[in-house]
């Protein structure tokens, strides 16, 4: 322990007395090791840690979605391998009640997906079997949203508000820190969940596609037997209604099963993996690069470390010496590295690309704070045991000459020098290769042609109040195109229920109608989402 004492107070001399080295050689280390921490503060957040629900592997996600509601209405009565089953539908609309209307996120959601999430009301009660029958709305809001828009006023359970136009009575609030299954509602954000009215006539049709199932197996079920179930039970309504479970190939229509988990996340599995294996690349360019200085500082103090051999130190006790040193250096490094992981997560957060699930879960904690110090430990080995074994593998008479004679450093130390530029070179050409590759990536999807014009489009986002009925609503619509068509300027005017690529993403059809069409008979829908627009939308 004196040892290791004496070794620590010679670093910080050694710092002290050489500022421009211990700068140098902690930068290097602090990009590196900040670098890395970022990365995997990411990785670990996105694809490390379990979903924030109550026993995550046992939640699955119906794949080949969406799913029209019988086949969901089907799975509930029939699967005896699932203890709960639910089911989720996104859409976006306007909420008014005080003050004036806001943009919301909506979810549409059958009575047991929120109690499956492990979802608890901070306010009031979630929803029932008995809400929404009958054509009564019935809500839950989010705990941000009502803080936000209604100041937290307790009174609001109970509370008739207006979703678009429609009266729904408030049934709660959820507690604070509930997070969406990004797998279902394909954003972050839900700020109202809707009851599902299931006596509707809307979802007793199979060709309207528009919900996401989740559902949790029994303790003693495996996931390849809850396929075999859905197999089965998809082959037996085949028979029945061959038409809706039948490809016109004749093939019958499949429905994976996935861990909640993996549909979360493997669209950018890969791409968060790639990432972490750049930074890797990269912090292992800074090891070289330190190794580097060590090696030429080295060569200047080989007749110190010499002259501590003649006088009895032992090789063991100046590798030790010199490991100390590194690893303190790289220590401080990691102490930097920490501070600049601290800013690149905050950046990536709020930067990141807006797919990447899970994103805003991203925290610098104790995990990550361990992960550093692995990290910054082993990286303060990679970087000092060469130079290290170098520094003691010449004998004491021989190094003693070289200094004497002021020579230059022997040939093994300039073949573990090439051999590090090297490596250097290697790792720096494999990652200006993969930068490279994924920019030009980039770009690409930049100059994807969308199938419109983009230039010189304005787009006003508009949301009327209660105040206008529906017969006011179109009304003002056309009068407000007219009012803008007539600017200098203006070559067109349209209107729309939403955007293209913009949330919701599956469109079939596109209606001069301002009601939604829905699919009767034996009509047959391609997709769920029908879109409402003006003359004038397309040009």
């Amino acid at each position: 322990m004196m040892g290791w004492l004496q070794d620590l107070r010679f670093v910080v001399r050694s710092f002290v007395h050489r500022p421009g080295f211990a700068l140098a050689a902690g930068s290097i280390m602090a990009l590196g090791i900040g670098a890395t921490t970022t990365i995997f503060s990411v990785v670990d957040a996105v694809l490390l840690r379990p979903l924030p629900y109550p026993e995550p592997n046992r939640l699955i996600f119906f794949e080949n979605r969406p799913h029209a509601f019988p086949y969901f209405a089907e799975w509930r009565e029939d699967l005896t391998s699932v203890s709960q089953i639910g089911a989720l539908t996104n859409t976006e609309g306007s909420v008014s009640g005080e003050g004036d209307p806001v943009h919301v996120w909506m979810a549409r959601v059958t009575t047991d997906l929120l109690p499956m999430l492990g979802a608890t009301p901070h306010l009031g009660r979630l929803l029932v079997d008995q809400d929404g029958q009958g054509g009564s709305a019935v809500a839950v809001l989010e705990h941000t949203f009502w803080q936000q828009h209604w100041g937290s006023d307790p009174d609001i359970v109970g509370r008739q508000i207006r979703v678009d136009g429609e009266p729904v009575v408030v049934a709660g609030v959820l507690s604070p820190g509930f997070v969406p299954p990004e797998a279902l509602t394909a954003t972050s954000q839900v700020d109202v969940w809707l009851s599902v009215d299931e006596t509707n006539p809307i979802y007793g049709n199979r060709n309207s596609r528009t919900f996401a199932v989740v559902a949790r197996i029994r303790d003693e079920v495996s996931i390849e037997t809850a396929q075999a179930e859905v197999d089965a039970l998809t082959a037996s309504l085949a028979h029945e209604d061959p038409d809706a479970f039948v490809y016109e190939d004749g093939s019958l229509i499949e429905f994976p099963l996935l861990p909640l988990r993996e549909a979360t996340v493997f669209r950018v599995r890969d791409t968060l993996l790639m990432l972490l294996g750049a930074v890797t690349l990269m912090l292992l360019i800074a090891c070289a690069n330190v190794a580097n200085l060590f090696l030429a500082r080295g060569t200047a103090r080989s007749g110190e470390i010499a002259l501590r051999g003649a006088v009895g130190a032992s090789r063991g006790r100046i590798v030790q010496q010199l490991l100390t040193e590194s690893a303190g250096l790289t220590l401080v490094g990691g102490l930097g590295g920490i501070g600049l992981a601290y800013l690149g997560v905050g950046l990536f957060t709020r930067f990141g690309p807006g797919e990447v699930p899970r994103l805003a879960s991203t925290t610098v904690d104790v995990r990550i704070l361990v992960f550093t110090l692995a990290v910054s430990i082993a990286t303060g080995l990679i970087c000092g045991i060469l130079p290290a074994v170098q520094a003691t593998r010449q004998s004491v008479t021989d190094c003693l000459r070289e200094t004497a004679v002021n020579t230059t450093a022997g040939w093994r130390r300039r073949k573990l020098r090439s051999v590090l530029v090297i490596t250097e070179l290697a790792l720096t050409v494999v990652l200006l290769m993969g930068a490279g590759l994924l920019f030009r990536s980039l770009l690409e999807r930049l100059k994807v042609d969308p199938g419109f014009r983009t230039q010189d489009l304005v787009v006003v986002p508009l949301e009327l109040g209660e105040s206008y009925a529906p017969e006011d609503r179109i009304e003002f619509a056309r009068d407000l195109r007219q009012r803008i068509a007539d600017l200098p300027g203006t070559e067109a005017v349209g209107a729309g229920w939403t955007l293209p690529f913009v949330f919701p993403p599956r469109v079939c059809c596109w209606t001069g109608s301002v009601r939604s069409l829905q699919a009767t008979g034996d009509e047959k829908v391609p997709t769920t989402w029908i879109h409402p627009i003006t003359p004038g939308y397309f040009k």
